[in-house]
């Protein structure tokens, strides 16, 4: 599959026509042969450089049998703007998933309502408009007036835990 993604990039920038040397095409299927990496790309920029580009760019005023088959293919420019240096790209090596803004971890609010939804499940509501429904089957004492905290846990879970008790429950934000 790599051999056949680097002989269509290199026919997409010399198309082997008709009057193209069998030489070239056949240099591109000895390259293609080479099963050591570092060979096969030296062997590949020896018949690239082989390859013969018109020194400046077809002109469309001219008729159509005049102009040459070749080409001139410039580099796409570089983005250099947001290139760190060295020293800064060392420094950055591996926080690249750190840079993420990070929202809160852990919020505290008042108990303002506790209701008991299907199978005894408790439905929390606190002070700053957030509703919490119970997932797990976990037991907490939670009441009105307590002081509650909802922390981040791994995989996207959170949990509920009331000040004063060491338990926590297992709950989704209902709103």
């Amino acid at each position: 599959m790599r051999l056949f993604s680097i002989l269509l990039v290199i026919a997409s920038v010399h198309p082997i026509t008709a009057h193209a040397s069998p030489v070239s095409s056949q240099a591109l299927l000895k390259c293609t042969k080479i099963a050591q990496n570092e060979d096969r790309l030296h062997c590949f920029d020896a018949v690239a450089s082989q390859l013969q580009v018109a020194p400046e760019a077809v002109d469309s005023t001219k008729p159509q049998s005049a102009q040459s088959t070749h080409s001139v293919i410039k580099p796409a420019p570089v983005a250099q703007e947001n290139t760190p240096s060295s020293s800064e790209a060392t420094a950055q090596f591996g926080l690249e998933q750190k840079q993420v803004q990070q929202a809160a971890d852990e919020i505290s609010a008042m108990i303002t309502k506790v209701d008991k939804g299907p199978r005894d499940k408790l439905i929390i509501a606190l002070d700053n408009n957030m509703v919490w429904k119970q997932k797990d089957s976990a037991y907490l004492r939670a009441r009105k007036n307590m002081t509650a905290s909802v922390e981040k846990g791994a995989l996207g879970v959170f949990y509920l835990k009331v000040e004063g008790s060491n338990r926590r429950i297992k709950v989704e934000r209902v709103r």
